[in-house]
């Protein structure tokens, strides 16, 4: 019978610990609520609805493990299959360096050409036509060459393409090509240079022997002056003393200015003469070669990366097959 049982005890409903059940701690509504009339009693919020099971997770993958294998596997092949299918990739280069010229005025040394100018002109002007011309005797595309500084404080320029095997002899020739039209154009800037250091070697040298002529002409005029005998001398002495003075001290003038002047020219000679010496041709550093080894990754490291990117999405649609699953059960059951 119900007779004496309390309507307020929750007894019957208390877990052995004296705490209410999972049910009912779930189902009391917070303290101090009124639902409003017609309305169901708001429900406490339990954290643990929040919670990501590990087991749950676990489960999705067991079940869906034939999605994941599938996945992973066409991921896996279609690496393989790209890593075997694509043709290997060579580097193909070489070093050139710069040659030095005198300046014009014969103090020091430049480059023939800058570097970034050099460059430049092998980018824009010098492969396309030597491509160009290769292409059409061949019928075959053929890789771009490239040029460009290596350092911006030194005057070496590398040139480099990427190319296959059947492509090596057709841009071995193409470098040899283009190294030598860029040879024999700063061949002829430095002997343009050279002529122009030389004439002016010329003109020095000119003038030497005109300021020595010149001397020597002074000279004999001076000598070629009457000289005063003893008796006019002592007739005159203020007067001779005069003229022998200024004729010590003009003498002595012109002897310090002519050889200042002849040592002048005789050192700007010697400098041209030693920087001619200096002049240094643009040479090959390191002449074309192939790589030993393709450039990319490797086959392995592509079939690798692609299973793991294969496992990645794999699981990916595991979850999201089981999301999709859960909401159309949901819709249906609702």
């Amino acid at each position: 019978m119900a007779e004496g049982k309390d309507p307020n005890n929750q007894s019957s409903n208390a877990t052995p610990d004296g705490g209410g059940t999972e049910q009912s701690s779930r189902a009391t509504p917070y303290a101090g609520y009124q639902p409003a009339p017609g309305m169901p009693p708001a429900m406490a919020y339990d954290y643990r609805d929040d919670e990501i099971s590990l087991y749950e997770l676990w489960n999705v993958l067991v079940r869906r493990r034939l999605m994941i294998g599938a996945v992973f596997l066409v991921a896996t092949i279609a690496a393989a299959a790209f890593g075997l299918s694509r043709t290997p990739a060579y580097s193909f280069d070489a070093v050139i360096e710069i040659g030095e010229m005198p300046n014009l005025s014969g103090g020091g040394l430049q480059a023939v050409e800058k570097p970034s100018v050099l460059v430049t002109r092998i980018n824009e002007v010098i492969v396309p036509a030597i491509v160009d011309r290769t292409e059409e005797e061949t019928n075959a595309a053929v890789p771009r060459l490239e040029a460009e500084v290596m350092d911006g404080g030194a005057a070496f320029v590398r040139l480099s393409a990427e190319v296959n095997r059947e492509q090596e002899s057709a841009v071995r020739e193409d470098f040899n090509q283009l190294i030598q039209r860029v040879i024999a154009r700063h061949e002829a800037v430095m002997t343009q240079r050279r002529r122009a250091l030389t004439r002016k070697l010329s003109r020095l040298e000119q003038e030497v022997q005109q300021v020595v002529q010149a001397r020597s002409e002074l000279f004999s005029g001076l000598k070629g002056l009457p000289q005063l005998d003893e008796e006019t001398a002592t007739e005159t002495d203020n007067l001779s003393a005069a003229a022998i003075t200024l004729g010590g001290i003009v003498d002595l003038l012109l002897t310090r200015e002519t050889e200042h002047e002849v040592a002048d020219l005789e050192a700007r000679v010697e400098r041209i003469n030693q920087v001619i010496e200096m002049t240094r041709p643009t040479q090959v550093l390191r002449g074309p070669a192939l790589a030993n080894e393709p450039e990319g990754q490797p086959t392995s490291t592509i079939v690798a990366l692609g299973a793991v990117l294969g496992l990645m999405l794999g699981v990916f649609a595991a979850f999201g097959r089981e999301f999709l699953a859960n909401a159309a059960a949901q819709a249906e059951s609702g």
